[in-house]
């Protein structure tokens, strides 16, 4: 009987450490996805203004995210902007891909763009991203910020400090001063 109990007792603990081990290599192989349902996805523009035919990068950030995840993104662009000829995006964001991710965006000849689309991570709901609009006008300057050719007080008083960061030249500062003294 007490050889019994033994034979018993190494079973039990051979059945113990099998259970182990089996359970570490499942769990290092079948890790459960870290989504919680509380992460966010930003879209933002290098650029609010833009002039006719430029480009602008669109720049999507994943928030809030431990790895691994994943999340599924569609964006529709109207107004004449176009990526790579297209007017629409589908695509996943994955913790192993680069966050953020930019996409280059052609502006038409005039007009504005907008960007209107939503996102989802894993199976939680779907979630609005904010509408985006780009504006496509003929600026005098960076600095003329309204697109109406002439330079503001406050446009001027913004050229002034993007020519002292070095953020534009000399000449381009003369032009605002030449259309900020002329108005």
């Amino acid at each position: 009987m007490v050889k019994m109990v033994k034979n018993n007792g190494l079973i039990i603990l051979i059945a113990i450490i099998a259970l182990v081990i089996i359970g570490m290599f499942v769990q290092k192989n079948y890790a459960p996805m870290s989504i919680s349902g509380t992460e966010t996805l930003s879209r933002t523009s290098s650029a609010t203004t833009v002039n006719p035919s430029a480009t602008f990068i669109l720049i999507y950030t994943a928030m809030g995210v431990v790895s691994p995840w994943g999340a599924s993104v569609t964006d529709t662009i109207s107004g004449g902007c176009t990526i790579d000829g297209k007017t629409s995006l589908k695509f996943v964001m994955m913790s192993y891909l680069p966050n953020p991710l930019t996409y280059t965006v052609t502006a038409p000849a005039s007009g504005s763009c907008t960007l209107h689309g939503d996102y989802q991570y894993g199976s939680f709901p779907i979630q609005n991203l904010p509408d985006l609009t780009i504006q496509i006008c003929q600026q005098l300057t960076s600095s003329d910020l309204d697109c109406n050719g002439i330079i503001s007080r406050t446009e001027l008083r913004i050229g002034i400090e993007n020519w002292i960061n070095g953020q534009e030249t000399r000449n381009q500062l003369g032009i605002e001063i030449n259309s900020w003294a002329s108005n």
